[in-house]
């Protein structure tokens, strides 16, 4: 009763913009999304991808006012939830509390995790921690947690990694030299998960050791 028809985006449509006026959370459907913030000359950093089952909006919620713009990579449909509506059956419903709950939580932990990226990993540690992530996502969402269709270009990856894209470019093309990665164009295979965490948590000489193996 809550969802509103689903709406259709396509590659590049906006479906907020930052300031915008709030009234609704949006659920995405299917396709995925991006979210961004513009600095003041006018350059763009990625705060995160969205996929289905994600739920959008919910930082604008104690400002009245969306924190970034949100933008479809693809062909998307998002379906949007009255917040006012949502609000007058969350109170009375202990159940849509505890999933709201359960969004923000997971957001407050994807903030944390992007701040670490940022902060203390290396360049490869951010890629193959981003990887995981998306693995991790597409697992719990019945999908393939292998093979991961990247719907972003690798210069949002880039963007969002705080990297440069000849480095997201060198270092895919590493992996799948080393047996970690399958790369085509935009279709990544993950080979061998255990080095790709090896990776991630920064274990060399584990890694070198499971490398030497192999």
């Amino acid at each position: 009763r809550l969802v509103k028809h689903p709406r259709q985006l396509h590659r590049g449509n906006q479906l907020s913009m930052i300031g915008d006026k709030f009234s609704s959370l949006v659920v995405v459907h299917s396709g995925s999304i991006k979210s961004y913030i513009t600095s003041s000359n006018g350059q763009q950093q990625i705060t995160g991808f969205y996929m289905p089952g994600d739920l959008l909006g919910v930082d604008a919620i104690s400002s009245g006012k969306h924190c970034y713009t949100v933008e479809a990579l693809e062909t998307t449909s998002v379906c949007q939830i009255s917040y006012r509506d949502f609000s007058y059956c969350a109170n009375r419903s202990p159940i849509l509390q505890a999933r709201l709950l359960d969004v923000l939580s997971q957001q407050l932990v994807d903030k944390q995790q992007m701040l670490l990226l940022l902060g203390k990993m290396t360049a490869e540690q951010r890629l193959a921690s981003f990887l995981l992530d998306l693995s991790r996502r597409m697992s719990i969402r019945g999908m393939s947690s292998r093979m991961i269709n990247l719907p972003m270009s690798r210069n949002d990856i880039a963007n969002y990694l705080g990297l440069v894209i000849e480095t997201i470019s060198r270092l895919l093309t590493r992996m799948q030299s080393n047996g970690i990665l399958a790369v085509q164009r935009r279709m990544v295979s993950i080979e061998n998960h255990q080095a790709l965490e090896m990776i991630a948590d920064n274990s060399a000489d584990n890694y070198r050791m499971l490398e030497h193996v192999a």
